[in-house]
């Protein structure tokens, strides 16, 4: 399965638990869970972003919009540097 549609799911689930009534899972957590489960090498970049910057950390769906969009978040890090 692509890195794509995997995010896609973990976005659905968690979003698909709130509708449920679980509301437990807050953004930072989604969050945690979703870099966790990357396991790609050429999204390391993304994460360590992600991880680093305390407002997208809180933030599930910018956080999914940056693993989908990776080549726009490489050049935010070299801009940056």
């Amino acid at each position: 399965m692509a890195a794509k549609a995997k995010i896609k799911l973990e976005k659905n689930f968690y979003f698909g638990l709130r509708e449920h009534g679980y509301s437990e899972i807050d953004e930072r957590t989604m969050v945690s869970y979703l870099t966790a489960r990357v396991k790609t090498p050429t999204l390391d970049h993304v994460k360590t972003w992600i991880l680093s910057d305390v407002d997208l950390s809180e933030n599930f769906s910018s956080c999914v919009n940056r693993l989908h969009h990776p080549k726009e978040t490489e050049i935010c890090c070299e801009t940056i540097k």
